[in-house]
């Protein structure tokens, strides 16, 4: 029994049979033929999944049969031509952002503003306060 690098998608480790056949051991103790690398154990002993990069060394027995996807996203089906104006819920037409995330974002803008403006209130009225004290 030797341990490869490998392992398969519940994290068990993939070993060698005298023979050469690849077997996972199962929390029964049995072992169980034919297993798939999901994750492979770095010189580092942490745990990666398995990429594109990577399938070249992983032996062709333990191999996944299909190749992890890469996500990548497709174009607009309209892209060149002008975006529509949309409307949000107070009403104002705007362009390309969503109306949603534009309103929010000026929601939170006036927000900050009279958070901020208090404090600097406060800040001016010392300063006067000790001008007028100390002269």
């Amino acid at each position: 029994m030797v341990p490869t690098k490998y392992k398969d998608s519940k994290g068990r480790r993939i070993f060698l049979s005298i023979g050469g056949k690849p077997f996972v051991v199962t929390a029964a103790g049995k072992r169980q033929y034919k297993p798939v690398v999901r994750k492979m154990t770095l010189n580092n002993g942490s745990t990666r999944n398995v990429q594109r990069r990577n399938l070249k060394n992983i032996p062709n027995a333990i191999r996944p049969k299909r190749k992890p996807k890469v996500v990548v996203r497709k174009p607009r089906s309209n892209k060149g031509t002008v975006r529509s104006l949309v409307a949000s819920p107070g009403g104002t037409v705007y362009k390309g952002m969503t109306s949603l995330v534009r309103a929010i974002r000026e929601r939170n803008a006036a927000a900050n503003k009279i958070t901020n403006a208090i404090p600097a209130l406060r800040k001016a009225n010392r300063v006067v306060i000790k001008r007028l004290a100390v002269v």
